[in-house]
């Protein structure tokens, strides 16, 4: 993960645990080992709300499978490994998945239907974003600094195919 995505991981993550990780609805947490099925995940960012999963692990992967979990993806690394998770998160049954494109400057969501259904595409506006609707992210903002070497580029992101549902292999 480059500094980039690193600072956009941040980001989200705190803003997400001023707002709900403080009044103790959802348990926020960076690059936790979640075991899904027989494999162990490190999501950037996950979320549990807290009738989900009322006490973290104190040692060891955390074995609820996330209501939420948020993947960056910067130029630098390859997708493959990263859509593979979330083929796996969609099985398991995470409801909701945030894919962040770093360079692009773009957020795209979406939710678990028996498949993933993308219900929203963010980057320059302030948008109230599910699950997590409470939070006006204003994506101007988060995404802005790093926009200018993004518009300079010829790079193509595989997010740039329009599509309403994607589904996993079952």
């Amino acid at each position: 993960m480059n500094a980039r995505a690193t600072d956009i991981t941040t980001e989200i993550a705190s803003v997400l645990r001023m707002t709900y990780g403080r009044d103790g609805r959802w348990h926020i947490l960076v690059r936790p080992e979640v075991r899904l099925r027989d494999d162990v995940f490190m999501p950037d960012v996950a979320g549990w709300r807290r009738e989900q999963l009322s006490d973290l692990p104190v040692r060891g992967a955390v074995e609820v499978v996330p209501d939420w979990a948020c993947e960056v993806f910067s130029r630098d690394e390859a997708y493959r490994p990263r859509i593979a998770k979330c083929t796996a998160y969609q099985q398991a049954g995470v409801h909701w998945l945030w894919r962040v494109f770093a360079d692009d400057g773009v957020l795209e969501v979406l939710r678990n239907e028996r498949g993933w259904l993308v219900t929203g595409a963010y980057g320059d506006a302030i948008a109230r974003v599910e699950p997590f609707e409470g939070v006006a992210f204003e994506f101007d903002r988060l995404f802005g600094v790093y926009r200018a070497r993004a518009d300079s580029s010829s790079y193509t992101s595989p997010h740039s195919t329009p599509a309403s549902t994607i589904n996993a292999e079952t």
